[in-house]
């Protein structure tokens, strides 16, 4: 689950390297309010990618506690939607990848040599199946700020972003779709 999140991210943040999307850009720029479910009209995808999107009041200070989407269901697969609209309609920054999964193939695992790596698409939740050795080549993107020798796979600014606290005020202790060291105002899926 926690596995496929953070590369959830990392797609998310590739597509965004690679794209006009932006993680302050509006959830309703590219989805209709009817696929919203949960999700507050006014959430950008930064609030998908740090599970705070479907709080009713998304000003600091004013977030729910945080919970985690354990399964994607709630509010971040409908990250895998943009990130199929965003490749469909701007396909020239996607090395003619034509979808998520497509892209996540040939933007994410070929440069960083994930050849045991599979991703299904649909869920942002689960469902990807990789190995220790292509794992730490996802952590050893992120130890180089997006970089993959002379490739930028991220902009550092995202990097950044993914691995430190995306609302401290939600949870201090979860960046974009990744867990991070927090001393206070920490949640966790297992609750400790």
């Amino acid at each position: 689950f926690s596995v496929t999140k953070t590369f959830g991210a990392v797609l998310v943040g590739a597509v965004i390297a690679r794209s006009s999307l932006e993680d302050t850009t509006p959830v309703t720029d590219w989805l209709e309010v009817d696929e919203l479910g949960a999700v507050n009209p006014e959430a950008t995808v930064a609030h998908l990618l740090s599970m705070a999107a479907t709080n009713d009041d998304l000003r600091h200070g004013q977030r729910d506690p945080w919970s985690y989407d354990t399964t994607g269901s709630r509010e971040i697969d409908l990250l895998v939607d943009i990130v199929d609209r965003v490749v469909a309609a701007e396909p020239d920054g996607f090395d003619g990848a034509t979808d998520a999964v497509s892209f996540a193939q040939v933007g994410i695992f070929d440069v960083l040599g994930m050849d045991a790596t599979t991703w299904p698409g649909g869920s942002i939740g689960a469902g990807m199946s990789s190995t220790p050795l292509d794992m730490a080549r996802l952590g050893e993107l992120l130890l180089r700020r997006g970089w993959w020798g002379d490739v930028e796979v991220l902009d550092e600014r995202f990097a950044y972003r993914m691995t430190h606290p995306a609302f401290e005020d939600a949870n201090a202790a979860y960046g974009y779709l990744t867990y991070v060291n927090a001393a206070d105002n920490r949640a966790f899926s297992s609750g400790t």
